[in-house]
């Protein structure tokens, strides 16, 4: 779940949350960061790709960016129980569909939009250019870091 005090995720069956606070030398060392496969470095940039895990008893996949040593964006995506199994499967339609969850469980969890508060934002997504449906949560006290 979301925690909408502090911005942290719990992973059902993790000891760590990621949340706001978390630096990437803290995530990596974590039982989460252990099994977390990086997939983008770039100039300071790096996301990891966790899972799939439950979180708030539904499958989602995660991905967390930082930059250096500060964590940024932390990306969710549903999985569902007929998740395509290679690129001829999947569908425009699937994805959206996809989104139409994606906002369902942030209206469960905040109940009206935006979803701005005191450590950032959270909003769900679906991107034409990849076709994909993803909820990003953006730490807001680090984008004056980013230089």
């Amino acid at each position: 779940m979301i925690n909408i005090n502090t911005g942290e995720i719990s992973v059902e069956g993790k000891e760590y949350n990621i949340g706001p606070l978390v630096s990437k030398d803290a995530f990596l060392q974590s039982d989460l960061g252990r099994e977390a496969q990086e997939i983008i470095t770039n100039e300071g940039w790096s996301t990891f790709k966790v899972g799939p895990h439950l979180v708030d008893k539904q499958i989602f996949l995660v991905s967390i960016t930082f930059y250096k040593n500060l964590i940024c964006e932390l990306s969710l995506m549903y999985i569902t129980p007929n998740e395509p199994r290679n690129w001829s499967d999947h569908t425009v339609q699937f994805e959206k569909e996809r989104k139409i969850k994606h906002d369902e469980y942030l209206h469960s969890q905040f109940h009206k939009s935006p979803y701005k508060l005191s450590w950032g934002k959270v909003i769900s997504v679906y991107d034409e250019k990849s076709s994909c449906s993803e909820i990003i949560i953006r730490y807001e006290k680090h984008s004056n870091s980013r230089e």
